[in-house]
């Protein structure tokens, strides 16, 4: 039965998927600018109470920007906040590219990420929730330039298994 409000005290691991994917067009200068951004992740949190949940995440991100393409690898820590079945989150990970040449990574450097957003668990039995998001990121690629960096909103949906 999909529920709200369900009551998870008993629930202390929490394993989950997401996706999210961003397009944008601008005009600069009578240039046409494109970009995309493609993230997929999976993580894994404990629940100190009701109300927070900390945990870790792996991503992978993959980024095209007019003749600009980046795929990288992320790793790092986030922590949860929750009234009811919406929440509040804030994570930092941090990674590197993946592209290879050989078996040597090509301008290795590293690459970090902030994310802050709010999403809501809708959960379709005890322990399965489908969980709408959006995401507000900063995104540093050293690998491309010092300077570059890539800052927008993510509108995702994952899924997690409540233990």
């Amino acid at each position: 039965m999909i529920g709200f409000g369900q009551e998870i005290e008993n629930k202390k691991i929490v394993l989950g998927g997401s996706s999210s994917f961003s397009f944008q067009n601008s005009f600069e200068n009578d240039n046409f600018n494109a970009s995309s951004n493609f993230l997929i992740d999976g993580s894994v949190g404990f629940r100190l109470s009701n109300y927070f949940l900390v945990g870790g995440r792996l991503s992978f991100v993959s980024l095209q920007s007019n003749s600009i393409s980046n795929k990288t690898i992320l790793l790092g820590p986030f922590l949860r906040g929750y009234l009811n079945d919406a929440y509040f989150f804030l994570g930092y990970d941090i990674g590197g590219n993946t592209e290879l040449s050989g078996s040597v990574f090509v301008n290795p450097s590293v690459t970090s990420s902030v994310k802050t957003g709010f999403g809501y668990q809708i959960f379709l039995n005890e322990s399965v929730s489908l969980n709408p998001s959006i995401t507000y990121f900063n995104n540093k690629y050293k690998q491309i330039h010092p300077y570059y960096y890539q800052t927008g909103i993510l509108f995702g949906f994952g899924f997690e298994l409540h233990l």
